[in-house]
């Protein structure tokens, strides 16, 4: 047996060498539809199918506040604090806001992304430092609110911080002696107690309205009860710890009666419709690219569907003009398994090279992916070839060998041997003719589908473009800036700062006018820290 696949396998060898047209036209052909299907599925993978990056993630979920039947929305202190106390299925709680703040000393100053979260942030994430240590609840300080109603006054203590790894890695150099240094964060001083994991991120949707990368994470500095105000919405993220073997649905059984007790307390709660919403923190994180990966995995499909078919009557021709070879093999003692066998070998080795050469260019595609960034498609971290692109890979090609090459070997194996033999010319059958006739039809069907697809695709993409936002965006700049705290306590100072700033910038040639907003639209975050009046 493996002698004869040798010889069949060195006659296959010859054979396509000798269609040197039809190999490369064929290999190609797959190439790029199992190509395109692969590097889609890649990204697919590593977004949708990869556990997120915590320790029994499956057990974490998102809680949000729903009002007026449709919005959802943040929590405010006091709810969060009600919420972690009577909410028994959680194994624990962490409030989560995010600002944006300037980092002085060690060099240059920067504008990063400061994050305040409770003490139990890392243990209900799942997560351990890479180095120094986790937040405990000593680390928790409380600034007297007060200090912000007349100048001068102490300042609070250091505030215990954690770092990210990148932060660490591109001020500090990684230098292990980061832990205990003081850092300048906006005029309030901060001592770092640890260092984040390298790929560590918060993973939420797109609507949180939180930078989910942050530089600097801290304990918030306040009680939520008694110096937070209470309303049926905040600028507080809830992400809950599941106990073991407790599902979502009864989860969110429990926060529905908790949101109809907290109806039943307080009249804005009551007046807004306030509902609690858990969702796993999976479907948080990916849910809204969901249906558009599986939409563009279904439209590579129908690529990889046209280039089965396209090869497929590449075979049928090359079948038709292999007739009579095929029937004088037979005629002279070949059995029909050996030659089913050597024509199905043909396809594999189509299909393995095509396979091969497709994984490359899946593998190049995916590098172009990543590297372009689309800012709307999240964990793009994990996209790669790993061992389950490979298998998918592999399954693929084997789908495709088996789509393309079943045709010509039924059309082969059904034909009349005897009148092939006596018949000079050749023509192809009325079988054969309906059967590529029928692939071509299918083609075209597909290849439509495609067309009307990208075409509405198109035009909901120009519809999008075009469409009114309320405002002239063409030659509107637009910048962030953070105000050190303690220098600027009182809204009088920064009232006074804006206008200052506003006027400098109106004498800058070609500036027309200076506005201000916070967060700017369309940008998906910004939380302001406080408010000031113009009059």
């Amino acid at each position: 047996m493996f002698d004869s696949l040798l010889i069949d396998l060195r006659f296959t060898l010859r054979s396509l060498r000798r269609s040197p047209v039809f190999t490369g036209f064929a290999i190609a052909t797959l190439a790029l539809g199992i190509g395109a299907t692969t590097s889609i599925f890649s990204v697919l993978s590593g977004v949708l199918m990869e556990p997120l990056p915590y320790a029994e993630p499956d057990r974490l979920v998102a809680v949000w506040n729903r009002i007026d039947d449709a919005s959802r929305v943040g929590v405010s202190g006091p709810d969060f604090v009600d919420y972690s106390e009577q909410a028994d299925l959680f194994e624990g709680m962490t409030n989560i806001w995010a600002t944006s703040t300037n980092l002085y000393g060690d060099g240059e100053a920067e504008g990063i992304v400061m994050s305040w979260v409770a003490p139990e942030f890392l243990s209900v994430m799942g997560v351990t430092p890479a180095l120094g240590r986790a937040f405990r609840p000593e680390d928790k300080i409380r600034v007297d609110l007060s200090i912000f109603d007349a100048e001068g006054g102490a300042e609070p203590p250091p505030l215990s911080l954690m770092i990210s790894h990148g932060l660490w890695q591109r001020r500090y150099g990684g230098e292990s002696d980061v832990i205990g240094r003081t850092l300048n964060l906006n005029g309030q001083s901060g001592v770092v107690i640890g260092v984040m994991p390298e790929r560590f991120r918060l993973h939420l949707a797109p609507d949180a309205g939180i930078p989910t990368n942050a530089d600097v994470w801290t304990l918030m500095p306040v009680d939520l009860r008694a110096d937070m105000p209470r309303a049926p919405g905040g600028l507080i993220r809830i992400v809950g710890r599941l106990k073991p073997d407790v599902t979502v649905e009864q989860a969110q059984a429990q926060m529905t009666t908790i949101a109809a007790r907290q109806r039943s307390l307080y009249a804005a709660h009551d007046a807004a419709g306030l509902e609690i919403d858990v969702v796993p923190l999976a479907l948080e994180a990916v849910g809204h690219v969901r249906a558009i990966l599986f939409m563009l995995l279904g439209a590579v499909g129908f690529v990889l569907l046209i280039a089965c078919a396209n090869v497929g009557n590449l075979l049928l021709v090359r079948a038709g003009q292999r007739e009579r070879e095929i029937a004088i093999r037979t005629a002279i003692g070949g059995g029909r398994r050996r030659i089913v066998m050597q024509m199905l070998l043909e396809s594999v080795l189509l299909g393995l090279v095509g396979g091969g050469l497709g994984l490359y260019l899946a593998d190049l595609g995916v590098e172009l992916m990543v590297a372009m960034g689309p800012e709307n498609l999240p964990r793009l971290e994990n996209v790669g070839t790993d061992l389950t692109v490979l298998g998918f890979t592999l399954l693929v090609t084997l789908g495709a060998v088996l789509l393309f090459a079943l045709a010509p070997l039924w059309i082969s194996t059904k034909a009349n041997l005897a009148s092939l033999l006596k018949v000079r010319e050749r023509s192809a059958t009325r079988q054969r003719q309906r059967l590529r006739g029928g692939l071509i039809i299918a083609e075209v069907a597909l290849s439509v589908v495609l067309l009307v697809g990208a075409g509405l695709m198109l035009r909901s993409f120009q519809a999008l473009g075009s469409d009114d936002k309320g405002f002239q965006e063409d030659g509107v700049l637009t910048f962030q800036y953070a105000l050190p705290v303690f220098a600027y306590r009182q809204d009088g100072s920064r009232t006074e700062f804006f206008r200052d700033m506003s006027a400098r910038l109106r004498d800058l040639p070609g500036v027309l006018s200076v506005g201000a907003v916070d967060p700017i639209p369309f940008s998906g975050d910004g939380s302001p820290v406080g408010s000031f009046a113009l009059d």
